[in-house]
């Protein structure tokens, strides 16, 4: 950490040998109007009562980023320079003085190390037993997944000095006021940007819509995307909410993803089976052979009443991915209590697997993951039984 502390700072330690504000931690909380991340430092024990106690000595936060990314100290509010009667507005400097990309220990991220610039002398004003101060705001270039690999160092859990691919680099966190004492104790959780909300499922007609509520929107967060999925299949996108049309129902689960311009993402999983759909705990609405003939609208949604037999359900095979390699994936709808049965036959009609399904279906929905290396490459049949009144064939195409 830098060691450019003026002689008045160093003539206080031989004032005070520890300082009034013994525990501190750090904040990190995203800046929803400006798009960026503010750091706190947060009064966990003590207080400041005089000059000297309120001085600003050395100091490191640590960032931790994606790799490749950058960390740049946009605006600086506490300590304050020459705050020595409490009278300054202009705040000291915080930048970025060393950073280390993609270290062997892990290669997926960057360290950034932020300290104060001290000379001349920095000082808070009075601070107290569970203040909150702001120190200053970061933004990272490029914002990516949510922000999720951006956090504050952990002195417990990150990479020391000494691990593979550190050069050396310290990077723990630290914060001296006042004195000699070591006051950093820890970080708080970690606030990241708001992801999108799915509010309500309802019925428009005969589709199946969403209503969407997004909370804290800037314009760094951009524009919505949406998309409706069945399995791993993406069924509709949209920049607005799309829907699902009757054309476009089946049983099964579906799932609606929305996802903003910072990469935050929010899903719920819809699952249609026989009449009735559900979403979520307390939301459903009514399907009639693919037809919505009623559900819910509003807030907090209420379970919709059936028509038609509840727990008929279409029995439905899919297999994915195809061609496969290594593995294939079988996915069943069928009633819960129903035995599903499957081999693998090749062009001449022998077994070259047996059983590669073989119990009882416990949800209405099940994906089976099927090993196939050991098959060679070519043509085959998969044979799927289910209650011993419903039977499919689905080709598979299996290549090196």
């Amino acid at each position: 950490m830098r060691n450019l502390i003026s002689l008045f700072i160093i003539g206080l330690f031989t004032v005070t040998a520890t300082a009034q504000v013994e525990q501190v931690s750090y904040s990190l909380e995203f800046n929803a109007e400006q798009c960026m991340f503010d750091v706190y430092m947060n009064v966990e024990k003590g207080n400041t009562n005089t000059t000297m106690h309120r001085v600003q000595l050395n100091s490191q936060i640590s960032v931790i980023a994606p790799a490749n990314a950058n960390i740049n100290v946009e605006e600086t509010f506490m300590p304050l320079i020459d705050n020595q009667t409490k009278s300054s507005n202009t705040p000291a400097s915080w930048e970025v003085t060393s950073m280390l990309n993609a270290p062997a220990v892990s290669s997926h991220l960057s360290y950034h190390s932020i300290t104060p610039y001290l000379n001349p002398a920095a000082f808070y004003g009075d601070i107290k037993l569970g203040d909150k101060v702001k120190l200053f705001t970061f933004s990272v270039e490029p914002f990516l997944n949510c922000a999720s690999d951006v956090r504050l160092f952990d002195n417990e859990s990150d990479p020391t000095s000494l691990d593979e691919g550190m050069r050396g680099a310290n990077f723990k966190n630290g914060f001296t006021i006042g004195g000699l004492h070591q006051s950093y104790t820890g970080n708080t959780e970690k606030v990241g940007p708001q992801k999108p909300a799915i509010n309500v499922l309802h019925k428009k007609g005969r589709e199946i819509v969403k209503d969407i509520e997004y909370s804290a929107v800037s314009s760094c967060q951009g524009a919505l995307e949406f998309a409706w999925m069945k399995g791993d299949k993406v069924i509709k996108t949209g920049a607005e909410a799309p829907s699902l049309t009757n054309s476009q129902i089946r049983t099964g689960q579906y799932k609606l993803v929305l996802t903003d311009g910072l990469g935050c993402s929010t899903e719920e999983v819809i699952t249609i089976y026989g009449d009735n759909a559900t979403a979520g705990q307390t939301s459903g609405l009514t399907v009639d052979k693919g037809n919505l003939t009623s559900g819910i609208d509003g807030a907090e949604g209420t379970v919709s009443e059936s028509h038609g037999i509840a727990d008929e359900v279409e029995t439905l095979v899919n297999m994915f991915p195809n061609p496969a390699k290594e593995h294939v994936n079988i996915d069943v709808v069928a009633a819960i209590g129903q035995t599903v049965t499957a081999n693998i036959v090749n062009g001449e009609g022998k077994v070259v697997k047996a059983n590669i399904i073989n119990t009882e279906m416990t949800s209405q929905e099940q994906t089976f993951r099927v090993t196939i290396a050991e098959l060679n490459t070519g043509l085959y049949n998969v044979n799927v039984s289910i209650g011993g009144e419903f039977s499919a064939t689905k080709k598979l195409i299996i290549i090196e």
